[in-house]
């Protein structure tokens, strides 16, 4: 598919077809590499849930990989008889290109069937609207003003919000959104990398920011999805955890560094005759005999240190109704 699409797109410029093949085969390689490079890897995840996958796909499928493309483009300057300069700087447009492409095709493809976080369709399709209209602004002829003001961030804020609200796939679609419009306004002439002597030096600026935009907000995204992971499983063991707790047979309770209680299971609540709203965040020593309140004091000394107790006493305890 990248093969036969490189060759319509050069048959459609009317370049050779040596040249034709030369580029075809550069971006073939390269993707054929970047995705064996990253198949070899079992720790990558297609899903970029994390911030290790972002880096292995900028680094491996973008910079590494990409650069048989720039040497298929930089290949066909060359044969055409080309200058050094014009071979180098062949290479690193057609690099730069291929490194785009990778940041901000390849995470729209990968988690496209990640579904959507759980947010109202009005802040959904409201964020996506006002980047739309940040985006216009920065690179459309909106604004009559000089075009190396640094237009080009007003998109930001959108992008991050949308990073840390709509997940791996909202940051996806949102770089998209924002390459397209910022392509778009740079060929018709508008935005900050307005062409204004040297149109290649102008596409080059493009192709750095619009990879620099992807990796950074599919790194936050990705951040965030793992945090939020993380903050599941936590919630998952707390849930389960409390569950052991309430079905135990016996009486369990448990303690902060502070020594006061922050679980009280129904044996305890049996025992004691004290429900978990009385109990919770009450001191330890409310349920001790009187007798054994230094003893209850020696055991909870190594918590506020972060310790275990490393110690086992036996000790009375004292009920609500004072009995012990």
């Amino acid at each position: 598919g990248i093969a036969l699409g490189q060759l319509l797109l050069a048959w459609f410029h009317g370049a050779p077809m040596a040249d034709a093949a030369l580029v075809s085969a550069g971006h073939t390689l390269a993707a054929v590499a970047g995705a064996r490079a990253l198949g070899s890897i079992g720790a990558f995840d297609s899903r970029l849930a994390r911030p290790r996958d972002v880096l292995l796909l900028a680094a491996l499928g973008g910079a590494v990989a990409t650069t048989l493309a720039g040497l298929g483009h930089a290949s066909a300057v060359y044969v055409r008889g080309g200058l050094p300069l014009d071979v180098s700087l062949a290479f690193v447009v057609s690099w730069l290109a291929a490194c785009m492409g990778v940041m901000v095709i390849s995470p729209l493809l990968l988690v496209w069937r990640t579904p959507w976080p759980r947010t109202s369709v009005v802040e959904l399709a409201g964020s996506f609207a006002l980047l739309l209209v940040a985006t216009v602004s920065s690179f459309g002829h909106v604004f009559a003003i000089h075009e190396h003001v640094p237009l080009a961030f007003a998109p930001f804020p959108f992008l991050i919000w949308i990073a840390m609200r709509q997940g791996t796939r909202g940051a996806a679609v949102a770089v998209a959104l924002v390459a397209a419009v910022s392509l778009w306004g740079t060929l018709a002439g508008h935005g900050p990398f307005e062409p204004i002597e040297n149109p290649t030096e102008s596409v080059a600026l493009l192709w750095s920011f619009t990879a620099i935009v992807a990796l950074t907000v599919m790194l936050l995204a990705s951040a965030n999805a793992q945090q939020h992971k993380s903050r599941q499983r936590l919630a998952d063991r707390e849930a389960r955890m409390r569950a052991i707790l309430q079905t135990a047979v016996d009486a369990i309770v448990t303690v902060d560094e502070r020594g006061r209680i922050e679980s009280f299971n129904r044996a305890a609540e049996q025992m004691f005759g004290y429900d978990f709203d009385e109990a919770n965040g009450a001191k330890l020593s409310t349920l001790v005999a009187r007798a054994d309140l230094d003893a209850c004091k020696r055991l909870l000394e190594p918590l506020p240190r972060g310790q275990r107790f490393g110690l086992v006493i036996e000790i009375a305890a004292r009920r609500k109704d004072g009995t012990t």
